[in-house]
């Protein structure tokens, strides 16, 4: 009997011993992108846009609209301001506004008018469709 209780014994001390191998599987981790740092985002030209750069092709350099324009306020109660850069030397102007995709070049073509066919910034009289006004005055010809 003693023998019976001795290999029991020997068998209980063996299975508490026996280390449970079951195996774990770790999440599944997935990368995420590291935010993005303001100022580190660069349009075509190499201009910050999340820093409010732009990029002027009248000064042919990134610009902050907002402290190189000229403001100009919209005419309809919810619209949106645009802004004109006017450059003497060359007799161009550049007006950014969310009408357009792109910023719009014009050229002078008289004393304070300038045009490129299908956009015109008068700076000294209202004609046509006033859709900005301020200093001066963006109009689209009806």
């Amino acid at each position: 009997m003693k023998r019976v209780v001795c290999i029991l014994l020997i068998a209980a001390f063996f299975s508490c011993n026996q280390k449970n191998e079951t195996t774990t599987v770790a999440p599944k981790v997935t990368p995420t992108a590291a935010p993005k740092t303001v100022g580190s985002d660069l349009d075509t030209h190499g201009c910050k846009t999340s820093a409010g750069y732009t990029w002027s092709s009248l000064r042919n350099d990134c610009v902050r609209i907002f402290e190189v324009g000229t403001r100009l306020d919209p005419v309809e109660p919810n619209g949106m301001s645009a802004f004109v850069i006017l450059d003497a030397k060359v007799n161009k102007a550049e007006v950014f506004t969310l009408l357009e995709k792109q910023p719009v070049i014009l050229t002078q073509v008289g004393k304070g008018t300038y045009t490129n066919g299908n956009w015109e910034l008068i700076t000294h009289s209202k004609l046509a469709k006033l859709l900005y006004k301020g200093k001066v005055t963006f109009i689209q010809p009806e």
